[in-house]
């Protein structure tokens, strides 16, 4: 089984989605899903 850590990863940097999104160009959709998986 794969897990994701996305949203681990945002807090333990203290990212925001917003961010991820402007220095990736990744969706928004695609951030979202990523997070919430």
């Amino acid at each position: 089984m794969i897990k994701c850590h996305f949203s681990k990863i945002l807090g333990e940097r203290r990212m925001k989605m917003s961010d991820v999104i402007r220095h990736t160009g990744i969706s928004r959709g695609t951030i979202t899903r990523l997070y919430y998986e």
